[in-house]
């Protein structure tokens, strides 16, 4: 599995538009928010984490 931080709320908005994620397909975390994708048979977890340091750090952890 291969992990995708994104730091602002546009930039996690677009990527949902990009891959066509539905509601049911995006799950919280305490920092926010992640879906999981499939591409080329690697598992990809695609999260958000906000631009706070705090939560930056904590949600890469």
């Amino acid at each position: 599995m291969i992990g995708i931080s994104i730091a602002t709320k546009w930039e996690y908005e677009a990527t949902l538009e990009y891959f066509g994620i539905k509601d049911n397909e995006r799950l919280s975390y305490p920092y926010g928010e992640y879906f999981l994708r499939t591409i080329s048979d690697i598992e990809l977890i695609f999260y958000s984490t906000g631009v706070r340091k705090v939560n930056g750090v904590g949600g890469n952890q």
